[in-house]
C-alpha cells in the first residue's frame, strides 16, 4: 500500500477490532446483488483485523484475506483460525502475488482509500474472473450527532485543517474514470452502534486518519475525547452510522 509509513497500522492493530463491523444487511444486499454463490471466491483487499473477512465467510463465500501489515495480519488471522473458508496472505493490493482470474469479486473494507487506487484495481482486474465484481466499503459515523459535533470541535480546534480525505469522498467518478467497469452501483445502509466508552475510545486509538495528521498532538486529542465521552450521563455511548458501498462489474 502507497505511503507505507504514513498508513502504518502496527500500533493501531490491537484496538482495531473496536471498530464497529459493517451492517450485515447492506453485505446481504450486496451479495444478492452480484448473485455470487456459496464457495464463490472473494479477495478481501486491506482486511485488517477480519470484520469485512467474516461478514463475508458468513455467506458461505471462500475468502482470502489478504493484509499487509503484519502485525494486523496475525491479529486477523488468529480471529479466524477455525474458519475454514477464510484464508490469508501478508501482501499488498497493488501487488498481491495471487493467481489471475481467480475471484468473483475483490473486496475493499475501508481500505481503498489508503492503496494506489489505480494500480490496486488494475491488480483486482487481473485476479478476478470475467466480469467479476469489485467492492469499497466504509462506515461513516453521522457528524450530524451532536456527540459527534463535540467530538468533531475538539480535533478541529487541534487540527484546524484535519481532513477525512478519500474515505468519505464519493468513490463513483474514480471508479468510471478508470474504464474498467460496465456497471456501477451505490449501497448505503444505517445501524445505530451501542459500544461501552472504552471500545469506543478504543476505536478512536485505532483511527489511522487522525494518527498521521495529529503527529505529537495525537495524546492530547484522545485525552479530550475520552473527557467527552465520560461526560456523558451513561456508561455507553450511542453513534449513529451510516454505512457506504461502491459495488461496479469489470469488463470482460
Amino acid at each position: 500500500m502507497k505511503d507505507s509509513m504514513v498508513w502504518d497500522y502496527t500500533q493501531l492493530a490491537s484496538s482495531y477490532h473496536k471498530r464497529p463491523n459493517y451492517p450485515q444487511a447492506i453485505i446481504d444486499k450486496i451479495i444478492d446483488f452480484t448473485g455470487l454463490q456459496s464457495n464463490d471466491r472473494v479477495c478481501d483487499m486491506g482486511a485488517g483485523t477480519a470484520n469485512l473477512t467474516i461478514l463475508l465467510a458468513r455467506r458461505h463465500l471462500r475468502v482470502q484475506a489478504l493484509e499487509p501489515n503484519l502485525a494486523m495480519h496475525q491479529l486477523g488471522l488468529q480471529r479466524t483460525l477455525n474458519n475454514q473458508n477464510i484464508t490469508w496472505v501478508n501482501t499488498t493490493a497493488e501487488n498481491s502475488l495471487l493467481p489471475g482470474n481467480t475471484f468473483d469479486m475483490v473486496s475493499f473494507g475501508s481500505s481503498f482509500n489508503v492503496v494506489d487506487r489505480t494500480t490496486a484495481l488494475i491488480e483486482s482486474l487481473r485476479i478476478c474472473k470475467p466480469n467479476g465484481w469489485f467492492m469499497a466499503i466504509w462506515n461513516h459515523r453521522d457528524l450530524d450527532n451532536p456527540l459527534q459535533q463535540s467530538i468533531e470541535a475538539c480535533i478541529k480546534e487541534n487540527l484546524p485543517s484535519y481532513d477525512y480525505g478519500l474515505r468519505r469522498q464519493d468513490q463513483r467518478a474514480f471508479i468510471e474514470q478508470s474504464g474498467l467497469f460496465s456497471q456501477i452501483e451505490y449501497f448505503e445502509s444505517s445501524m445505530l452502534v451501542t459500544q461501552a466508552i472504552d471500545d469506543v475510545l478504543g476505536a478512536w486509538y485505532s483511527h489511522a486518519t487522525l494518527q498521521r495528521q495529529a503527529g505529537g498532538k495525537l495524546a492530547d486529542i484522545t485525552q479530550n475525547i475520552a473527557k467527552i465521552l465520560h461526560g456523558q450521563p451513561t456508561k455507553t455511548i450511542e453513534t449513529p452510522y451510516t454505512s457506504r458501498a461502491w459495488v461496479a462489474r469489470f469488463r470482460s
